[in-house]
């Protein structure tokens, strides 16, 4: 099971086509994986959206965050970056 505590940030990413990819990867080679996505959208500072307004492009709306054990860190990185070009 993976928690806060015995987990390590992989991928942080807008592009829904990459996040899928990584995690094609990490299934294949059956790596433990968590993702959480937020939407950016409605994120406001006092009432204001902030400068780095994502609703002006819609395809940065969308954050994915995905984490693996912190022992199975570097075996995904060196998949992930193995498998993915660009």
């Amino acid at each position: 099971m993976i928690t806060v505590f015995n987990r390590r940030e992989l991928l942080c990413t807008f592009d829904m086509k990459k996040q899928a990819e990584v995690r094609d990867i990490l299934w294949k080679y059956d790596i433990s994986y968590e993702v959480r996505v937020s939407d950016r959208a409605d994120v406001f500072v006092g009432g204001r959206m902030t400068a780095n307004d994502t609703l002006t492009v819609p395809e940065h709306q969308t954050e994915y965050l995905i984490y693996v054990k912190k022992e199975d860190y570097d075996r995904a990185m060196f998949l992930v970056n193995r498998n993915i070009e660009g």
